[in-house]
């Protein structure tokens, strides 16, 4: 049933989104706050080096070489020792072997007012040449006299960050600066890396559940479906029950009619049988296309004949309402699909628009070929349709004039009977209209061959 299919995709749809919000917001949210708290405190450490003349403070060094001791050594010296007392070799080993690595990969260097390096400054071996060196801290001052605009003050620090570093530069009260600098391109790669795990595990849990919302679902819409089901057979029972009575009441009038002429309840009674007899056809052709049980059978016809032929009769009708047809048939148009349903169509449309219209409308109905399609429109001056119910005609039994339907002896199931037909025949019946002035309706069908099916 396709009112069941749409509740499933609905609640798939449902479900996968709510996952999609959570995750994206579970990870994006957990991945900003670790970048910024280890940014932040990058920064805070770099600031500090800057203010320190270009060092680390002595605290530091110490809490890594005892780390470093209690890991290799097995003793704790808590005296500082000057990183500079080592080889060059030994040093190298002692700082790859940190524990804590967070700070290890940093330089400071001391600028002259004329924007010249006076010295590089290092606690620990770096990985820049010095070449390197000059290089990322002509960027750091560019970046740097962009964002003071060439203004600063004495002991003023200010932090930055450019292409994988971050920067701190003091204003000494010598005119100098000293400008420190650390490598965070290691941390960026890691974030960067965690970002595509987010994503991956992101793209995983999706799949994982739109395939159990898939099954689950099915669960979901049973108790759903039960009554859809049992109010199908029910309304099914009462239509075939029905068509005995209206039979009857039928042959009777007819009966009646003969033996007393000119009754007008005996008119009365016939026209609310005759109404009543439509709806019961209506109702018994929807539960069939909801069971499934239309075996429809496809063959090429002339489409420009078919509805030229579905039309005429309601020339007679248009012109003692009061009304203007015309017809703009494109002739030779051939379609694959079911006469008898596209016949439907074009008479639920031109009853719509004759009922639905005032006296002296114009009703129009064309009929061409645009590319690969076959467009039928149905066009009628009148009052129109709000734009909120332009979708809502199509829903069985949906009226939007309730007196004026009652007066034309509507019942709400046209249109959907027509939406109905359309689909079955591989096409799209749409609506549109001004409201107060017009209305028209759309069926755009394929041109190409369909092959013989069961909906």
């Amino acid at each position: 049933m396709e009112v069941i299919k749409k509740l499933r995709i609905r609640i798939i749809i449902t479900i996968v989104l709510i996952q999609m919000f959570l995750l994206s917001t579970i990870f994006l949210t957990l991945i900003s706050v670790i970048a910024h708290y280890k940014v932040s405190i990058a920064k805070d450490f770099i600031t500090t080096v800057s203010q320190n003349e270009g060092h680390a403070p002595p605290e530091f060094l110490n809490y890594n070489l005892m780390k470093f001791q209690q890991q290799n050594v097995g003793s704790v010296q808590r005296n500082f020792i000057d990183p500079n007392s080592f080889s060059h070799r030994n040093s190298v080993q002692f700082f790859e072997r940190l524990i804590d690595r967070k700070f290890v990969d940093y330089f400071s260097t001391r600028v002259t007012p004329t924007g010249d390096i006076d010295k590089v400054l290092n606690d620990t071996p770096i990985t820049f040449t010095r070449d390197e060196v000059f290089t990322i801290v002509k960027t750091v001052m560019e970046d740097y006299n962009e964002i003071t605009d060439g203004y600063y003050r004495i002991g003023s620090c200010v932090s930055g960050r450019i292409k994988g570093f971050i920067y701190s530069v003091y204003s000494c009260e010598d005119g100098n600066k000293i400008v420190s600098v650390m490598n965070r391109r290691g941390e960026e790669n890691s974030i960067r890396l965690l970002y595509i795990f987010a994503f991956s595990g992101f793209i995983i849990s999706i799949l994982v559940t739109f395939i159990l919302s898939l099954l689950f679902s099915g669960m979901i819409v049973k108790p759903t479906q039960d009554v859809f089901e049992r109010h199908k057979r029910f309304v099914s029972d009462v239509s075939h029950e029905l068509r005995t009575p209206i039979a009857t009441i039928a042959t009777n009038i007819s009966v009646l009619q003969s033996e007393i002429s000119d009754n007008k309840w005996l008119k009365r009674i016939k026209d609310e049988n005759d109404r009543m007899g439509e709806l019961v056809k209506n109702l018994l052709q929807l539960t069939r296309y909801d069971s499934n049980r239309v075996a429809m059978t496809t063959a090429t016809f002339d489409f420009s004949n078919a509805i030229a032929n579905a039309v005429l009769p309601f020339e007679c009708v248009v012109f003692e309402a009061g009304k203007k047809l015309e017809m703009k048939i494109e002739e030779g148009i051939e379609f694959t699909g079911n006469e008898q349903q596209i016949k439907q169509i074009a008479i639920i449309l031109v009853d719509n628009a004759i009922k639905n219209s005032e006296k002296g409308a114009l009703i129009q109905v064309s009929v061409l070929r645009i590319k690969d399609s076959i467009v039928l429109r149905v066009y009628n001056t009148g009052p129109g349709i709000k734009k909120d119910e332009l979708e809502k005609i199509f829903l069985r039994f949906y009226r939007a004039d309730e007196s004026r339907n009652r007066n034309t002896g509507g019942n709400g199931l046209g249109l959907a009977i027509a939406r109905t037909n359309a689909r079955m025949n591989g096409g799209i019946l749409v609506a549109d209209s001004k409201f107060g002035e017009w209305a028209e309706f759309t069926l755009t069908l394929s041109s190409k061959k369909r092959k013989n099916h069961k909906i």
